[in-house]
């Protein structure tokens, strides 16, 4: 129907079959024109009005974003009796041992520790292994390879002849312990560490989750020795410790 409408007053265009006023429209509709043209609509009525709109098309696309992130790994080992850089050769020197004192790294005897730190941002994170180059004859006599003091999954005592690793939980930040690991008590200066049988195949030593590591990682390895009244006099005792760390991305 004709409407007259004063100065002012909107106009609300609606055609096709979205016009319900008296009846449904048609199903004609006005087609877009070509990308990047302008087309016009003119409008004319009984009431006398006239009007022309421009329809511009524009294009409507999206932005894709992308981006790199590189792999990272690293890892570092440094032998102090507290925390700091080291270069190489990196040693732990146990001095002379005797069956009253179990050499232990830490302050009393001013041994070297073994410091481990890494980060990666590896989805699966880092995984740390130890070997030794004597297994379970742990440190060996260089002129008389037959001569050792052993390694085994035991507690240090003093006049026990024994040689291994444990990691100090109270500077453990970032790592976990790995499960052959995990339940000992370890800490500097302690004669009476826990320490796991060390073997020529690389062992689970330290893990960080299974979730990126920080830059802020630490583990502090402690190096435990003693030796008993039967093990054979020699200035030579030595072995290899070999630490491995991968990433799992």
């Amino acid at each position: 129907t004709d409407q007259t409408l004063t100065a002012g007053f909107c106009m609300r265009l609606v055609w096709g079959t979205a016009a319900t006023t008296g009846g449904t429209g048609s199903a004609s509709t006005i087609t877009n024109g070509a990308v990047g043209s302008t087309d016009t609509i003119v409008f004319t009525g009984v009431f006398g009005d006239t009007g022309t709109i421009t329809v511009d098309i524009i294009d409507d696309d999206q932005v894709s974003v992308t981006a790199t992130v590189n792999q990272t790994i690293t890892f570092d080992i440094d032998t102090a009796v507290a925390n700091g850089e080291s270069s190489t050769p990196y040693t732990v020197a146990l001095g002379t041992i005797t069956t009253s004192d179990v050499r232990v790294s830490g302050t009393t005897d001013s041994i070297n520790a073994i410091w481990l730190e890494g980060d990666t941002n590896a989805s699966g994170g880092m995984a740390v292994t130890v070997a030794n180059a004597n297994g379970a004859n742990g440190l060996v006599s260089t002129a008389v390879p037959a001569d050792k003091i052993p390694s085994a999954t035991t507690t240090m005592a003093a006049g026990t002849a024994n040689y291994g690793l444990c990691i100090a939980t109270a500077s453990l930040v970032g790592w976990t312990r790995a499960t052959g690991y995990v339940s000992d008590t370890c800490a500097t200066n302690s004669a009476t560490n826990g320490t796991r049988a060390l073997s020529t195949t690389a062992t689970a030593f330290l893990n960080s989750g299974g979730a990126p590591l920080a830059s802020t990682s630490l583990a502090e390895v402690i190096v435990n020795a003693e030796n008993s009244a039967i093990t054979p006099a020699h200035a030579d005792y030595t072995d290899t410790l070999t630490f491995v760390a991968t990433g799992t991305f």
